[in-house]
């Protein structure tokens, strides 16, 4: 109700990159080795969540109109096959909307997703507790990904 121009959105850009998807795949695998019977316990809290609204659209070209093309169709088949993922382990209220978009001139490469899934605060709880009485013991050694560790240190 202010004269700001800004639209106050709660939109986050974030770029991905290989080390940071490498660090937490090491971290994940880290704490799954901590865990006695992680799988089980993680299934199980999989099937308490709903989701009750899912949108996957992306923009896929590579400047030539055949490579475009098979990537869209390996765009699609991938799309398939997390969406059925999906619906294996959580429980879909809504039918999701999927749509690529071949740019068959320019190399470019968006995606945006909207999810909106619920479950009860209780189930995360109980979750978590099991997870904790189901630790093996001792720390896990995680690796940091911070600003500072990507930036090269001159010595003087």
């Amino acid at each position: 109700m202010g004269d700001s121009d800004e639209s106050e959105s709660s939109t986050k850009v974030q770029q991905i990159e290989k080390d940071d998807v490498m660090t937490k795949l090491a971290n994940a695998k880290e704490i799954i080795q901590q865990v006695v019977n992680m799988q089980v316990i993680v299934s199980k809290f999989l099937k308490k969540i709903t989701i009750k609204q899912f949108e996957w659209h992306s923009l896929v070209g590579v400047g030539d109109a055949a490579h475009t093309g098979i990537i869209t169709g390996a765009l699609w088949t991938l799309k398939g096959s997390v969406v059925g993922m999906l619906s294996n382990f959580l429980r879909l209220k809504e039918m999701p909307v999927l749509s690529v978009t071949p740019h068959f001139q320019l190399a470019i490469i968006q995606t945006r997703i909207t999810c909106i899934f619920q479950f009860r605060i209780g189930y995360a709880i109980l979750a978590g507790l099991k997870l904790i009485k189901f630790w093996k013991g001792g720390r896990p050694n995680l690796k940091m990904n911070t600003a500072y560790s990507k930036e090269k240190t001159k010595t003087v």
